[in-house]
């Protein structure tokens, strides 16, 4: 009994952390919709960035507050100091392309940008990977469920990177960058390869088409 309590509480932890690294991702395209607007029109874009942030940094408190309770001291620590600095450091760099004149702007301050909205996934991603290596350090039954949750957020980001890669240079009307290109296709393999790894670890039972 104590045993499924316990499994339990990881699960619907690993859920609330898991919605967090969704709403990071998913913030890149508030984020996209305002850097890709004219100055001029960017009210409602700005508004709605705005908006957004405030619920993912809401999220990322109660997650410091869960991790807490559960013991998780370091890995709190880590969300609260080092991956709010990073989403910090994203942010500052959309907001500050976003106030130059339409006429100052340029793909690669946009793309630099866009890279930093990636890097604070990536640090927030390390946070989710640590809590995972904690509660498996407890011999739980539901380790194979937990990867599988975790390929899903990773296959949720990686998706999403394939249009950002080239969204900077797609919006100036640009030739895509070789490097740029490059990065594009590597997301768009690195998803495939984890749809099919996820069709492959699914049980015969819970497969979806």
């Amino acid at each position: 009994l104590r045993s499924a309590k316990q499994d339990l509480i990881g699960i619907q932890s690993l859920k609330l952390l898991v919605h967090t690294a969704n709403q990071i991702s998913r913030e890149r395209a508030f984020a996209n919709k305002l850097m890709s607007s004219p100055y001029a029109n960017q009210a409602s874009h700005r508004q709605a960035l705005d908006l957004y942030r405030e619920g993912v940094d809401q999220d990322i408190r109660e997650n410091v507050i869960l991790l807490r309770t559960l013991g998780q001291y370091q890995v709190a620590d880590r969300l609260q100091q080092n991956m709010m600095r990073d989403l910090k450091i994203a942010r500052d760099l959309v907001d500050d392309y976003a106030a130059l004149p339409d006429i100052s702007r340029t793909s690669v301050q946009y793309d630099h940008a866009v890279q930093a909205m990636f890097a604070a996934w990536d640090s927030y991603r390390e946070i989710l990977r640590a809590f995972v290596v904690q509660r498996n350090s407890v011999d739980s039954q539901l380790s194979d469920y937990v990867t599988m949750i975790l390929l899903l957020s990773d296959l949720r980001d990686q998706a999403g990177r394939v249009a950002s890669n080239v969204i900077a240079s797609v919006s100036f009307h640009e030739a895509i960058p070789d490097n740029n290109r490059a990065r594009s296709l590597q997301t768009q393999y690195q998803a495939l390869y984890l749809w099919n790894l996820i069709d492959t670890l699914q049980p015969q039972y819970a497969k979806t088409p």
